[in-house]
């Protein structure tokens, strides 16, 4: 299992000709991991390699909105910064040399703003004080007057993970920073991404690119209570508001629709309760109403994806030993199956340009599948379940070595029937 290379980072590119990829190997000779970018058409008939770190990690890609360069971030300068990479150009460039370490990377719409997440201290006037104040502190006796005191193998040292945006823009030398960054959560005491297992999958870019939606939790009760909530908020860093203050429970996952007019989430509905049954919910920007898409329905969804028609949205639910992908009817909530085997995840709907009819298929559906016998490979699919095929096979010569048993399933009738 060591030698299999692990596949992640999967996004589409803008216009659904390329997926974009990582690819993690570890060498047993020098003992050492590297992750580096890949790039795979739709058909899967071509695969390039963009970036090569050598012993080092390249991680949280994404396209531009013209989809000729990546961001990504990469610790092959010694810490983990923002770097760049044109596609047909192939040559990374290191866009940031912050003081502290950035992670889940966002590129907006428009082109204007890379955002991505750091841990900061809130009365740090800039990246260089919280850096500094770690320095002078590093020795020093550690001291909790509140909970957590720590998230499994690291301490609370008092920082929080702020969303930030980084003006760029684009010259022939390739992209440049333009300006400060700008910390869209400043004075707030909560955590995006949440800790300890959050990821950019918390917030998300509204389509015209002036609004953020991302998910914390504020007050002091953080290690006992589940109310974490959406807050809107503009790229200027003004304008703030909460639109799930009246659950207690989670709100968590934001996505736009294609139009920007609503806001997908999942939430739960029992407050303390984290294993609680999660619900789509729709808030509409306009009139600022919400309802529940999916009460009806016994399944608890782990993501969500607008299709570019904005009819359906596309989730991830565990059924029956598997991670399936369904598809839910934005007006009446009914759910149907998309891809029914294995564990799926990491899905991403594109306009489909492969299919005999672009009305009768509607998208094409990209995602990661793994299984009981193989690691993660890239595969694509018509939204109605048809014609789905594999994009990648990474792993296709270390898997004729290996000796895996045949998984089987069985039921039985337990305790009360």
């Amino acid at each position: 299992m060591l030698r299999m290379e692990r596949v992640g980072d999967v996004t589409p590119s803008p216009d659904g000709r390329w997926v974009l990829f990582s690819r993690k190997t570890w060498n047993r000779e020098v003992d050492k991991t590297s992750a580096n970018l890949w790039i795979v058409s739709i058909d899967g008939a071509t695969m390039l390699q963009l970036t090569s770190a050598g012993y080092h990690i390249d991680s949280s890609s994404v396209w531009s909105p013209d989809g000729r360069s990546v961001a990504f971030v990469s610790n092959r300068g010694g810490s983990q910064q923002i770097w760049t990479v044109d596609v047909d150009e192939g040559k990374a460039r290191q866009l940031t040399d912050f003081p502290l370490d950035v992670g889940n990377l966002r590129w907006s719409p428009t082109g204007a703003y890379i955002s991505f997440s750091s841990d900061v201290y809130l009365n740090a006037s800039d990246f260089e004080a919280t850096a500094n104040r770690d320095k002078e502190s590093a020795n020093d006796p550690m001291r909790f007057d509140r909970l957590f005191v720590r998230h499994w193998d690291s301490w609370s040292r008092g920082k929080r993970s702020h969303i930030f945006l980084l003006p760029v823009k684009h010259e022939k030398s390739g992209w440049i920073v333009d300006g400060a960054p700008i910390d869209l959560m400043k004075g707030v005491d909560g955590d995006c991404p949440t800790k300890p297992f959050g990821g950019s999958e918390e917030y998300a870019w509204s389509p015209d690119g002036k609004e953020i939606a991302y998910t914390t939790h504020l007050g002091n009760d953080e290690a006992w209570c589940t109310d974490l909530n959406i807050y809107l908020v503009s790229v200027s860093g003004n304008d703030v508001r909460c639109i799930t203050s009246e659950n207690r429970a989670i709100d968590t996952q934001p996505v736009y629709s294609p139009n920007g007019r609503t806001i997908a989430y999942l939430a739960t509905e029992r407050p303390g309760y984290e294993s609680d049954r999660r619900r789509i919910k729709l808030y509409e920007r306009k009139s600022s109403e919400t309802r529940t898409l999916t009460e009806a329905w016994d399944r608890s969804p782990s993501s969500l994806t607008w299709s570019p028609d904005g009819k359906e949205l596309y989730a991830t639910v565990s059924e029956t030993g598997r991670q399936k992908i369904f598809a839910i009817d934005a007006i009446s909530g009914r759910p149907r199956i998309v891809v029914c085997d294995h564990y799926n995840f990491n899905v991403h709907a594109i306009a489909d340009t492969t299919g005999p009819s672009r009305s009768e298929v509607g998208c094409r559906l990209v995602f990661e599948e793994a299984s009981l016998t193989e690691p993660a490979e890239i595969w694509t699919v018509a939204s109605d379940g048809s014609n789905k095929r594999r994009l990648t096979s990474i792993n296709y010569e270390r898997l004729k070595l290996s000796l895996t048993s045949k998984p089987e399933e069985f039921f039985f009738i337990g305790a009360l029937g």
